[in-house]
């Protein structure tokens, strides 16, 4: 029998392995199901590894559980990321609050942490899908992975598997599986942290365009959440990091009134108006299409005209106020119908899964089974962009595995 057993070689798992190879003397095995360790901390930061975030706060994660999330943060720090990763060898540098690895290379984290636990003396076994956690009479626990007819034991058990998000990567949705069978209370998945879809014929003839825009999603219940980022027009969707955090909202409403885009939010509406009839006065002649290019990349001009239905050659002598409330309105509070699409692909975290109620916070210990541990996506809570996922990820990982340790040493 082990002493620990840690399902899933993500981000949770090796940090919770690494921490409990250093602080105690334990018998440890990571049981993983893809060929490769930590494969969505690899790709991180588009593949940089933002690691954490210099502002954790409650109101920068999401759960059907917010109180407890609330609880979880109080009093948590970066600091405790910053000395991990101090003591693997691995300086951590700061942009814009953003925390990544000097290097600039996630996969060199995964492979540096996944080492440091070999050389402590942890088992690392590949391709094993666990297909069932069992919980035994005597205490402890018998895990049986597909294909294989011969059972693990362990005394503890630290579940890490994630959530479906990312299935190039190793999404899986066996936390949920696993917590029903054990008769546990699980919210549905959904993702998170994923392009927002949108009903617009016109919108491809914006694809790649990128805007600084303030983005407001209005609920059908007229709760409004707002952001401010870069937006991305994609063929039929919408992305961008303000847009992804958006979806966090979006995704778990699964339905929305009206998401809108200030296209100029600089400038005041009265300032825009202004600024058209200013250009009317001068170039009376000018085609709309040519102010627009003068504001606004040309793909992106063009696929306002489609929106306004007026002709490229449309002139700025020919439009009355009127027209130009028109025009100021469609730049101002560009408007799209959202709906929703259950896109695990291109998202990059899992919305829902085993409920926090069925946990204990500060040790991330099942209440109804002792010495199980949840912990990283798989559990009811995820974050923004920014390195708070990993965070959690990788705080909820250390404080299981000081929780093995502390009960070892006990």
């Amino acid at each position: 029998m082990y002493d620990l057993i840690i399902v899933g070689a993500g981000a949770a798992g090796l940090a919770a392995a690494y921490r409990a190879s250093q602080k105690g003397k334990l018998n440890i095995l990571v049981l993983e199901k893809e060929r490769l360790p930590g494969r969505k901390l690899s790709a991180a930061g588009n593949g940089r590894c933002n690691l954490t975030n210099g502002y954790l706060s409650a109101e920068r994660y999401h759960s059907f559980s917010q109180e407890i999330v609330k609880e979880w943060v109080a009093g948590k720090s970066s600091r405790d990321i910053f000395d991990f990763f101090d003591e693997l060898g691995i300086p951590l540098y700061e942009t814009n609050g953003y925390y990544y690895p000097l290097s600039n290379q996630g996969r060199q984290v995964t492979e540096l942490l996944e080492q440091r636990c070999r050389d402590a003396g942890v088992q690392f076994l590949y391709e094993r899908k666990v297909e069932q956690i069992l919980p035994l009479e005597s205490g402890g626990y018998e895990i049986k992975t597909a294909g294989n007819d011969s059972f693990s034991q362990a005394a503890n058990v630290i579940v890490s598997t994630g959530g479906p998000a990312c299935p190039a990567l190793g999404g899986s949705d066996f936390g949920n599986r696993l917590a029903e069978e054990l008769k546990l209370k699980v919210h549905a998945y959904f993702p998170a942290l994923s392009p927002i879809y949108v009903k617009d014929t016109y919108l491809k003839l914006a694809k790649g365009v990128r805007l600084d825009a303030f983005v407001s999603l209005k609920s059908v219940t007229g709760e409004t959440i707002k952001e401010r980022g870069q937006v991305q027009f994609n063929e039929d969707c919408l992305s961008g990091i303000v847009v992804m955090n958006l979806s966090c909202y979006y995704n778990r409403w699964r339905q929305a009134e009206s998401l809108y885009l200030d296209t100029l939010p600089e400038k005041s509406r009265e300032e825009v108006k202004a600024y058209y009839l200013k250009q009317q006065r001068r170039f009376p002649e000018e085609a709309v299409f040519q102010l627009l290019c003068g504001i606004y990349p040309k793909a992106f001009a063009g696929y306002l005209l489609k929106r306004l239905d007026w002709k490229k050659e449309t002139t700025l002598k020919s439009l009355g106020d009127k027209q130009l409330n028109r025009l100021t309105s469609e730049v101002k509070k560009l408007t799209f119908s959202p709906f929703y699409r259950e896109d695990y692909g291109k998202a990059q975290v899992t919305g829902g899964g085993v409920a926090l109620e069925e946990i204990s916070i500060d040790t991330f210990e099942c209440r109804k089974y002792k010495g199980l541990f949840f912990t990283g996506e798989m559990l009811d809570i995820y974050g923004c962009c920014g390195g708070y996922n990993l965070s959690f990820a990788l705080l909820s990982g250390i404080r299981a595995a000081d929780t093995v340790i502390g009960r070892s040493e006990g």
